[in-house]
Order: structure tokens, then sequence, then C-alpha cells
């Protein structure tokens, strides 16, 4: 089953060809979160047109339930960055915190390769105390986004 494939390396391809038959119970890893990829997947936002990512545990000020993403053991966060690249609708990603786990780097990776094929996203923020090594690999891929207005 090439969906069980190891997250040696994937590509843009893998999840292109993968897409019509990934369960978004297998890549996520609770039923909030779940609910956010299936809205990012059929770009049904609803009156939302961001999304913001954080780790379990803190409280985000400002950032509501129905928007924020709680990165987790279990979230694939390669499948979470082609969804938000195919979505026409999605306007501001906030990366407030990104946890780091078995794999992460990869991925990082493909999470990064993901949102940078955004033609939607207009804003970024990105949390400062994310550490050097991410806030850099982050505004080294969506650097590139000429649509972006605020990063």
């Amino acid at each position: 089953n090439t969906i069980e494939a190891t997250m040696d390396h994937r590509y843009y391809n893998y999840y292109e060809a993968n897409a019509a038959d990934i369960s978004l119970e297998d890549i996520t890893s609770s039923e909030q979160n779940k609910q956010i990829l299936r809205r990012l997947r059929d770009d049904d936002l609803g009156w939302h047109d961001s999304i913001a990512l954080g780790r379990e545990g803190p409280f985000y000020f400002g950032v509501g339930n129905s928007r924020l993403l709680r990165v987790r053991e279990g979230d694939d966060l390669g499948w979470l960055g082609y969804f938000i690249g195919r979505s026409v609708k999605l306007q501001g990603l906030e990366i407030l915190d990104l946890p780091e786990h078995e794999g992460g780097e990869q991925q990082m990776h493909a999470f990064l390769d993901g949102v940078a094929r955004s033609q939607s996203i207009q804003r970024v923020q990105v949390n400062e105390q994310l550490g050097e090594y991410l806030s850099t690999a982050i505004l080294r891929a969506l650097g590139n986004m000429t649509q972006l207005e605020e990063l």
C-alpha cells in the first residue's frame, strides 16, 4: 500500500497520487484536526480564511479552537502542507508553535513544500520563539510567494 510508504522523502507527486484515497483519521491525532483538514481538503473554510498551528497544551490568546490545529504525535505535517497548498480560499497561516517529533525534519520539509505551493495565502505570521532552524526554513520556503502581503 503506497499510503503506508515510509517518510524517507515524500514528494508532491506522492500526495497528488494518494489524495483521493487517504483517510483523514490515519493522518490526524484528533477530531478537531480532522475537521480542519477536511475543510482545507474540500476548500470549505466557512467564515474562516486562516488557520493557526500550535502544540498541545498552551492557550493561544485570540485564537479560536475552530481554526487552531494542535499539532502532536499522529499529525502528518506533509499532508497538512499539501492541503494548505491546494486550498484556493485559505488566506492566512499563523505558525504559533510546532513540536519536534520522530521524522520531524522530513515532515517539516514536506509541510513547507506544500505551503510554498499556495497561490491564495496572503498573510503568514510566525512566532519569533520558534527557534532559528525552523524560522529560517519557513522564511526560506515562503519567501518566494509573490502574493504575500504580510510575512
